[in-house]
C-alpha cells in the first residue's frame, strides 16, 4: 500500500491517498500536470520484513529476453509490462511464476 502526500501553498489543501504503487504514480502525475502540485512524495507502507520473509521479483528485462529468446520478439518496456500485469492477475500460487508462465503470458499477450 501507499501513500500520496501533498501540501499546495496555494490552496492550503494536503492529502494522504492510499493507493496501490500504479495509482499513486497516476494522482501524482495528475496532481502536477492537472493542479500544479509541486511538493508530492509517494510512501510504502506495509512493507516486507526482510528477516522474516522472501520476495522473488520478475522485471521487464526477463520478459524481454525470454520473448527475444523463444519468440524472435523484441518486446518494448511497456508491452512487457503488459506481459507481466497479465501472468500477475492470472497466475495460480500452487504453481508460481517461472519461464513456463512467462511464456504462457507473452503467448497470451501476443494473443490480443
Amino acid at each position: 500500500m501507499f501513500i500520496v502526500k501533498y501540501f499546495d501553498i496555494e490552496t492550503e489543501s494536503h492529502g494522504e491517498v492510499y493507493y496501490d504503487y500504479d495509482k499513486a504514480c497516476n494522482r501524482k502525475r495528475i496532481l502536477k500536470q492537472k493542479y500544479g502540485v509541486k511538493d508530492i512524495t509517494i510512501e510504502e507502507i506495509g512493507t516486507w520484513d526482510k528477516s522474516t520473509s522472501i520476495a522473488i521479483r520478475w522485471g521487464i528485462e526477463d520478459v524481454k529476453l525470454r520473448a527475444e529468446e523463444t519468440k524472435g520478439l523484441k518486446l518494448t518496456d511497456q508491452q512487457c509490462l503488459k506481459v507481466l500485469k497479465g501472468i500477475h492477475k492470472t497466475h495460480d500460487a500452487d504453481i508460481g511464476i517461472n519461464w513456463t508462465t512467462i511464456d504462457c503470458g507473452i503467448e497470451n499477450f501476443l494473443d490480443d
